[in-house]
């Protein structure tokens, strides 16, 4: 039996247009999170490794440093649609790194920007931090819309991009 306790969110449940965002706060909604990243091309654009396990997932989550995972739910439906995860960027202070996951029958649609933008929206208003980071691979072109979409700036040039920008208080 794993005696980890979940932190405390950041903030609680938000909603965008289309979609309500919980902060996981329990090991189902985590599982629920594992189990999109094991969809192959997710798995392949966070560069997870191919064999990830439960445990090591698990794991990682409550080693520091500090890792906030959100889900994304369709309105509509009430459906998983997608997950965002957070965690501080090192050598960064007040940084977080943003990586996110859509369900393949969800994509197309604007919803990780959607998320995306409503969390960092809640995190610029209850100073969580000061920016935020992502890395994405050129030939992700859709991961790359996202980040421009979200104000990110490009600020390296190789296969794997590194993106950023400041969050203000609004």
């Amino acid at each position: 039996m794993n005696l980890c306790f979940f932190r405390t969110p950041w903030f609680p449940e938000g909603e965008s247009d289309r979609l309500l965002i919980a902060p996981v706060k329990d090991r189902d909604a985590l599982k629920a999170c594992f189990d999109l990243i094991l969809i192959p091309d997710i798995a392949l654009g966070m560069e997870f490794p191919p064999q990830l396990t439960w445990r090591q997932f698990e794991d990682k989550y409550f080693r520091s440093p500090r890792k906030d995972v959100f889900l994304l739910m369709d309105k509509a439906s009430r459906k998983l649609a997608g997950f965002v995860i957070l965690w501080p960027v090192q050598g960064k202070k007040n940084w977080h790194q943003i990586l996110y996951g859509i369900r393949p029958e969800y994509r197309g649609r604007g919803l990780a920007l959607e998320g995306c933008q409503q969390i960092l929206t809640l995190m610029a208003r209850h100073r969580i931090s000061e920016g935020v980071t992502a890395i994405v691979n050129t030939s992700n072109q859709a991961s790359e819309g996202v980040v421009r979409g979200l104000g990110m700036v490009r600020m390296s040039m190789s296969t794997r991009c590194w993106w950023e920008r400041p969050l203000s208080p609004p």
